[in-house]
């Protein structure tokens, strides 16, 4: 105890401090997950329909290859 910096009973943590940061870090945890969800998913829309828009033209290239082979 000796080796501690003076200081007073202003400078010391409460129950009730610690619970109110307690509070706050949760709500910021909430909306950072939130934001993180809501990003995440569009995030996963966007790739999803650029995958699809692609894996259609290949399939139209690939059937177009297909009977243009049994055509030509």
């Amino acid at each position: 105890m000796e080796m501690l910096p003076p200081v007073g009973w202003a400078d010391v943590a409460t129950k009730r401090d610690l619970d109110h940061l307690s509070e706050v870090l949760r709500a910021q945890l909430a909306t950072n997950a939130a934001e993180l969800r809501t990003e995440v998913t569009a995030a996963l829309s966007d790739v999803t329909r650029r995958l699809t828009f692609r894996f259609l033209t290949i399939a139209v290239a690939i059937f177009a290859a297909g009977v243009a082979a049994r055509l030509g």
